[in-house]
């Protein structure tokens, strides 16, 4: 039952995931923030291309649903860890939206304030320490997201599924920052609020 406990938490994850924020409150507004900008279809592109006020409404949208995701997970067989892991793959390979969005860190940020809100409020503030700091979006949650990972080995030694949950995610994080990660290394990354910022 266990297995199918599983499978049944990730599609729910999953489908909730696909709901892309930015991608819904584009198509309002008659655009597709995919085609323009940084082509990412997350917060800070749509901050860029639809708006502060809209980049907002995007954040909230993504980071609720991560939340929501991880009751649901836990509301039906009382463990959340998979649901708020594939509702961050559905962000980044949303079902509804031919498999195209954007880099989950909003998505990301509902899960870690549902499994501990100590990780969450320690790694938002070291994100919003390095974003003040270095003005690179990349940066931040780059880091913040390995400062989650040391901090719930700390806060949940012996919890297995938390820890390489959280782990799961910053290597998640890593793979989508890829291209970020390349810049970062040639010098030629971006720093927040500049036209190819991201």
């Amino acid at each position: 039952m266990q297995i199918l406990y599983t499978v049944i938490s990730a599609v729910i994850g999953y489908l909730l995931g696909s709901v892309n924020t930015s991608l819904v409150i584009g198509s309002i507004l008659g655009v597709d923030i995919r085609k323009q900008g940084s082509g990412n279809a997350g917060a800070t592109n749509a901050v860029r291309v639809l708006g502060k006020k809209a980049g907002i409404l995007v954040f909230l949208g993504d980071f609720l649903k991560g939340v929501i995701a991880c009751f649901a997970g836990w509301l039906l067989f009382k463990n959340h860890i998979v649901s708020g892991i594939f509702a961050v793959i559905g962000h980044i390979l949303p079902l509804y939206y031919g498999f195209k969005g954007g880099k989950g860190i909003s998505t990301i940020l509902g899960v870690l304030l549902f499994t501990d809100w100590r990780i969450f409020v320690i790694a938002g503030a070291w994100m919003l320490l390095m974003i003040y700091i270095t003005k690179i979006v990349s940066v931040s949650t780059l880091s913040g997201l390995v400062v989650a990972t040391i901090i719930s080995c700390f806060l949940h030694k012996g919890e297995y599924a938390i820890v390489s949950g959280i782990l799961l995610l910053t290597v998640i994080t890593f793979i989508t920052h890829r291209q970020n990660i390349r810049r970062l290394l040639n010098g030629t990354e971006n720093k927040f609020g500049k036209k190819k910022d991201e």
